[in-house]
């Protein structure tokens, strides 16, 4: 039994100057254990016209893989392509996307160890307190800086009457860690 799961429109993304752009309807099924992709206009050996499935994802043999009849006049499959490789698991340490998930665990231990120094750093020492503040912005590879506004405080702790007035807290970092090295205001 067929089950549709879906039915899209499949575009060329950048048609060359001068070239129509051309579209493909495509109908994505799943039959038993598979799932078949069928290109409107697109077919098998052994099925008629607007019948045909030229592109069956399933597993065989514990393998996940996709069988592709790139010939209609061929019977069996031009290309069984087997996708074990692909699997997350078998990803090496220095490819593109395992460098941006590192990358992206660093950046959160930077958002917490800058959150914890704005919290502990002493802004009334300063004749300060804090009006409202923003997110953090990456200036660099190792700093980050938050935008804030403040209120003046006098020796007594005070609020000050007027506008609030902008600054900026910065923290630098020990060159690829999440150690601060240092964090400062500027206002």
């Amino acid at each position: 039994m067929r089950n549709t799961l879906a039915s899209f429109v499949v575009q060329e993304a950048m048609p060359k100057k001068g070239k129509r752009n051309r579209k493909v309807e495509v109908r994505v099924e799943q039959v038993g254990h598979a799932l078949y992709i069928s290109p409107r206009g697109y077919g098998d050996c052994g099925t008629v016209d607007g019948q045909g499935t030229p592109i069956i994802l399933e597993i065989a043999d514990g393998d996940l893989r996709i069988n592709v009849h790139a010939d209609i006049n061929k019977e069996d499959p031009t290309d069984i392509i087997n996708l074990e490789n692909a699997r997350e698991s078998k990803r090496g340490k220095d490819t593109p996307a395992s460098i941006s998930k590192n990358t992206e665990k660093l950046c959160k231990a930077r958002d917490l160890a800058a959150d914890e120094a704005f919290e502990a750093y002493d802004f009334e020492k300063e004749g300060a307190t804090i009006a409202d503040h923003d997110h953090w912005e990456t200036d660099g590879y190792d700093r980050l800086i938050k935008r804030f506004y403040f209120h003046h405080v006098d020796s007594d702790g005070a609020e000050e009457q007027g506008d609030s007035e902008p600054g900026s807290f910065i923290v630098d970092f020990k060159k690829g860690t999440a150690k601060v090295k240092d964090s400062h205001t500027n206002y």
